[in-house]
């Protein structure tokens, strides 16, 4: 099953992490209830957002700009992995970040540390939604129009659409 552990059998608290983009400097509200919807769906008592790049702006676009320099890529990966250490589960949902230039070098080589770095720990379970797509973009993805999903509340199209990541699979490419 598709699912999270039992919380009947499992220790409570459980913590997923889910490792997004980056920080919003608006407050993300429908970001942290979609967020909140995976947990539950999972059986997560518990969120914890991170992110892949550590500088807040108003839309992951500006990492495009921000990320030239190699400041707020080095400064997310201890904050990625400080989650990570009390991470029961997670869930990626970085998106496509559109950059170029040294911001698209700098993406590829953060991609490639989360991957090594989840990897690394292959009895931590891993969930994304489409090709890893970010929570604020779900509601289009579980749409009537693509088919994706039988229908329903946005908490069951989401249970149709939240696939594991296998060991092997956790590559993402920028």
């Amino acid at each position: 099953m598709l699912l999270g552990p039992s919380r009947a059998t499992d220790r409570a608290d459980r913590t997923l992490v889910a490792v997004l983009a980056n920080p919003s400097d608006r407050r993300g509200t429908r970001t942290e209830r979609q967020v909140d919807v995976a947990a539950a769906v999972l059986l997560f008592d518990r969120v914890r957002i991170t992110n892949i790049f550590a500088y807040p702006s108003p839309s992951s676009r500006d990492i495009l700009t921000l990320g030239r320099e190699m400041g707020g890529w080095i400064l997310a990966r201890s904050l990625v992995n400080e989650a990570l250490a009390h991470a029961d589960g997670v869930l990626v949902g970085f998106g496509g970040i559109p950059v170029s230039g040294p911001a698209r070098l700098h993406l590829a080589d953060q991609l490639r540390w989360l991957s090594a770095e989840l990897q690394s720990r292959p009895s931590l379970p891993v969930w994304q939604v489409g090709s890893a797509r970010h929570p604020s973009r779900w509601h289009q993805f579980v749409s009537d129009r693509h088919g994706r999903t039988s229908g329903g509340s946005f908490r069951t199209r989401l249970t149709e659409v939240i696939q594991p990541v296998p060991v092997d699979d956790r590559v993402w490419a920028s």
